[in-house]
């Protein structure tokens, strides 16, 4: 019976234009209220945007693949660390190979994968940017010993998001 009657009185608290709207009394209309108001417009977009290139740049190819999980390759630059790209690895394999037999191996490939990334490390190349060729043959290199030869054809990085060092 108590809790039939508090919740008829929430509703009806709830339900009053006063108490819906969070009005104050008019001694307290001419106080600021607490009350935050949101908003945002859309930017006028012309061409295709950032979001629209990643899902193309992500879309299954039509060629037999395997994608790797996402990782961290550090950047150099004269030797040294400048910052980290989060990419991940897709493996192009031989027509002939199953893809399946290949990503039961996806632990031991992501292990060959970061410890080639981190003696091999990318190039920077432009503010923000950077070169990953000599990863990816050195990559191609590592897995030609893991796996059977002939069955990675080439590794291409997709998802080039770069965090450069501060400083």
């Amino acid at each position: 019976m108590i809790r039939l009657v508090l919740i008829l009185l929430a509703a009806c608290m709830l339900t009053h234009p006063a108490l819906a709207r969070g009005e104050a009394g008019p001694a307290e209309r001419e106080r600021p209220s607490n009350i935050f108001k949101a908003s945002f417009t859309w930017a006028e977009i012309s061409g295709p945007s950032e979001a629209d290139e990643a899902a193309d740049a992500f879309a299954p190819p039509d060629y037999n693949y395997v994608d790797l999980p996402h990782t961290v390759a550090p950047i150099v630059s004269d030797g040294r660390l400048v910052g980290y790209a989060f990419v991940m690895a897709r493996l192009r394999l031989e027509d002939s190979v199953d893809m399946w037999r290949v990503r039961e191996k996806s632990h031991l490939l992501l292990d060959v994968l970061v410890r080639t990334l981190h003696e091999t490390p990318f190039d920077l190349s432009g503010s923000a940017g950077f070169d990953d060729a000599a990863a990816r043959e050195a990559l191609l290199s590592a897995l030609g010993q893991a796996l059977p030869d002939g069955w990675v054809l080439d590794v291409v990085m997709l998802g080039r998001d770069v965090r450069m060092l501060g400083g």
